[in-house]
């Protein structure tokens, strides 16, 4: 049997803000962090490792309001005896897939919605950006390193882009595998 490594894999999730009344104008970025727990979760990568598992999911505002929200954030302690490209490129394959299903699941309620309020239906189209850490940084090499939920939040928010968007990445550790953030 190869060796097998555990991963920190995790996802920043960045959506657009609307009032909850208005919900379809918007882009729930704990709805999607939410898609990608599910998808993630409780599933063996390969035969002999341990089903992956969701260490946190949460979404980032810095206090309640009334509004969806606008990022969010889930990690997830993965096994595997691939190396760290491939289990990240297995991760941004998770996100794709969810990053679809997310928006026929917004244009099926919405139809629904429509249906029932008696608004006309019009599909919505969303454009949600899939990213790893080492486009945001300027780097090949997203894989190989770590970064914590606050450098990917700040390395987006300086990259300018205005879409939802998904980043697939490796969080940063402490030895001992306590989280950098405690």
């Amino acid at each position: 049997m190869s060796e097998r490594h555990v991963y920190y894999p995790a996802y920043y999730v960045k959506g657009t803000a609307a009032h909850v009344g208005q919900c379809f104008e918007g882009y729930d970025a704990s709805l999607l962090a939410s898609m990608l727990a599910l998808a993630v979760t409780g599933k063996a990568p390969e035969p002999g490792c341990t089903p992956a598992k969701l260490l946190k999911l949460c979404d980032l505002k810095p206090f309640y309001n009334v509004q969806t929200a606008i990022d969010a954030y889930a990690l997830f302690e993965y096994e595997s005896t691939e190396g760290p490209e491939r289990v990240l490129g297995a991760i941004k394959e998770i996100a794709n897939g969810c990053r679809a299903e997310m928006d026929a699941c917004l244009n099926e309620r919405y139809r629904e919605f429509c249906a029932l309020t008696d608004v006309d239906y019009m599909p919505i189209k969303t454009n949600t950006a899939l990213l790893d850490a080492g486009v945001l940084e300027g780097s090949e090499d997203g894989a190989g390193k770590s970064f914590s939920m606050e450098e990917i939040r700040a390395l987006f928010e300086k990259s300018g882009i205005l879409m939802p968007a998904v980043v697939s990445y490796y969080e940063l550790r402490k030895k001992g595998g306590e989280d950098a953030d405690d």
